[in-house]
């Protein structure tokens, strides 16, 4: 989820038995991330940000330049008060899941969707989509109000520019 409020990256479906390092691995999030901010094959037309932004994921995952983690075992004073200084910011990246879920209800997986028999991996990208032209036509989410960023118009979102 972006601080904008809107979900500009969507991976799946996956089996839910895969190891979230494997998920990781497989999604070439970090790899994105990297090239939006710094340039590549995967930033708009080929331009980076020019800032670097930071994932942030539970202790399963490895830590990297772009992929912060919550510190685990015997803890320093500094990586415990990184952790309690974290650990609310986590709750955050559900937001979007609740509001998707709250708009489309038929997307919650307690209406008993199976795989192989409910086609989740076509419907719930398009309801991601469709979450986000809502926020961009409500001027914004509780997630971009948290943080202080707006999304874009939805003229400027449908045309999958930066933003």
């Amino acid at each position: 989820m972006s601080r904008a409020g809107i979900c500009p990256y969507l991976f799946g479906p996956v089996n839910g038995s895969r190891h979230d390092a494997t998920l990781l691995r497989r999604s070439k999030i970090i790899e994105i991330l990297h090239d939006v901010c710094r340039g590549g094959p995967y930033a708009w037309q080929g331009q980076g940000l020019n800032e670097d932004f930071r994932l942030f994921g539970d202790s399963a995952y490895p830590l990297g330049s772009f992929l912060y983690r919550m510190y685990k075992g015997v803890l320093a004073a500094w990586q415990a008060a990184f952790n309690a200084d974290m650990s609310p910011e986590r709750v955050t990246a559900e937001w979007g899941f609740c509001k998707i879920v709250a708009l489309w209800p038929y997307l919650d997986y307690r209406k008993k969707h199976k795989i192989l028999l409910s086609p989740v991996g076509r419907i719930f990208p398009v309801g991601n989509v469709l979450t986000n032209m809502h926020i961009c036509l409500s001027k914004g989410s509780a997630i971009s109000c948290r943080y202080g960023m707006f999304p874009p118009s939805l003229e400027a979102y449908m045309a999958g520019g930066p933003y």
